[in-house]
């Protein structure tokens, strides 16, 4: 079996904020578009994210796509109009890893396969990954304040008449640190960076959106 690599968004090269002299056939990279599905399509193939919910509609609607769901979908009479993007260089950053785990899923058994599917399934996960982390600190209660504001605060649990447990956004507030001017010093590190790319993320979930649209609009 060959597999197919495609092109993942690498550098940035370009904000658009006038997109109405580009076409979309020398594009790529993440649209705004206005969208224009034919009322009468049976089996509309482009999502929109609608009060928490993922519905494909009809008639028009705008929305932010990538550039390569925007060309498969045009074939089946989608029509838009482009309003603004950001264009990205292309790079072919996962050919050799792909490659690796998958001659081991596909040749092996027991837990060596099992770890090359997760290696492989784990990294789309990770770009994906949302850039906030959560943290729990069991605080002194005379030094809450201090976690209070300088972190961003999910939840407070007290344990006794000494100690609080706090659920925190690892991230430290410097934007509320920056506004109060404070000079408390913070509680624990901030050395949970989470590493993640939204742009990497989206291409692959929509480069598999295009490969199911051929089992989407069967009859």
């Amino acid at each position: 079996m060959t597999l197919k690599h495609n092109a993942m968004p690498y550098n940035l090269i370009k904000v658009h904020k006038d997109m109405s002299n580009i076409k979309l056939e020398s594009f790529f990279g993440f649209i705004e578009v206005e969208v224009l599905c034919p009322i009468d399509m049976k089996r509309p193939v482009l999502p929109y994210h609608l009060n928490g919910k993922t519905i494909y509609p009809v008639g028009c609607w705008k929305g932010v796509y990538f550039s390569e769901e925007l060309k498969a979908v045009e074939k089946l009479g989608y029509q838009f109009k482009l309003i603004k993007g950001y264009e990205f260089s292309k790079a072919n950053l996962f050919e050799s890893y792909i490659n690796y785990f998958y001659e081991i899923k596909k040749n092996s058994t027991g837990v060596e396969r099992n770890m090359a599917k997760l290696q492989l399934n784990n990294l789309y996960g990770y770009f994906g990954r949302k850039q906030i982390g959560l943290t729990t600190l069991n605080v002194k209660n005379v030094e809450l304040t201090n976690v209070l504001l300088t972190k961003v605060v999910k939840s407070l649990t007290p344990i006794n008449d000494d100690y609080t447990t706090v659920l925190t956004y690892s991230n430290i507030n410097y934007t509320m640190l920056e506004k109060l001017q404070n000079q408390f010093k913070s509680i624990g590190s901030d050395q949970h960076h989470i590493m993640s790319n939204v742009a990497i993320a989206s291409a692959v979930t929509a480069y598999a959106r295009i490969v199911m649209i051929p089992f989407k609009i069967v009859a």
